[in-house]
């Protein structure tokens, strides 16, 4: 099918950016500040906003080679008779090629996640390129996963129920089985993850693979103008709910 047509004006605005090609002098502190501010925008536009009732909060992971990483975690309101009891736990990976993303471009995101599927979702802002080169992001979500786990009284999680995913590069560096494999039928990173998916099968491990038609690059979570992005967040909440039940 063809692209969505609700996707056809931003894919217009990418086609005419790409023939403005970015300044080679320009350092690339400047330019990732000055694409931030583009996705800035694009969080506040496109996403469906925190819905209420979902809290969070900012806590500092020390990391072996004495850096620090700043997580956030996301916790539902109450919505069972003993809200005291652990509540499964969920990491999230935020994309942008591993140079680029924040914290605050997936907060509506991570807060739906919480809220729909139970669970306390800790988001992490990994180190990013060039200026932390591999391994230090999967050193980073490694190191984030295994603090959750550590803090999980603390966070009201129970570390039995620990998933972990993303999105783009954050989902490279999240994908631990069983798995979920989401991808779009116009990015040219499809192959990838079919690729993917198939390595994962011939190895005996259980994966989903979904292609979504007339879907682009970083449109899964545009919430508030494609439904069917909405459809695709309520799958990854369902796949989600059943792995916290024992079931993925």
């Amino acid at each position: 099918m063809p692209v969505l047509p609700e996707l056809e004006p931003m894919v217009a605005r990418i086609a005419h950016a790409r023939q403005c090609p970015a300044d080679p002098a320009q350092s690339v502190a400047d330019r990732r500040a000055a694409i931030h501010r583009g996705m800035d925008q694009r969080a506040t536009t496109v996403t469906l906003p925190a819905p209420p009732r979902v809290t969070s909060r900012d806590h500092t992971v020390s990391l072996a080679d004495g850096d620090r990483l700043t997580v956030r975690s996301y916790h539902p309101g109450e919505d069972t008779d003993d809200d005291t009891a652990p509540r499964p736990g969920h990491v999230y990976v935020h994309g942008g090629g591993w140079w680029l993303g924040t914290l605050d471009h997936r907060d509506a995101l991570c807060a739906g996640r919480a809220a729909s599927t139970g669970a306390v979702v800790v988001s992490v802002a990994h180190r990013q390129a060039p200026e932390h080169r591999y391994p230090v992001p999967v050193e980073d979500v490694h190191a984030t996963l295994a603090w959750t786990a550590a803090q999980a009284a603390a966070l009201g999680v129970d570390p039995a129920r620990l998933t972990i995913g993303g999105d783009s590069s954050g989902a490279n560096l999240a994908g631990l089985p069983p798995a979920l494999i989401m991808t779009a039928e116009f990015d040219v990173l499809r192959g990838d993850g079919r690729a993917y998916a198939e390595r994962l099968a011939a190895a005996g491990v259980t994966v989903t693979l979904h292609e979504w038609p007339g879907h682009v690059h970083g449109s899964h979570d545009m919430t508030a103008v494609v439904p069917s992005a909405r459809d695709w967040q309520a799958e990854v909440d369902a796949f989600l709910r059943t792995a916290a039940a024992g079931g993925a």
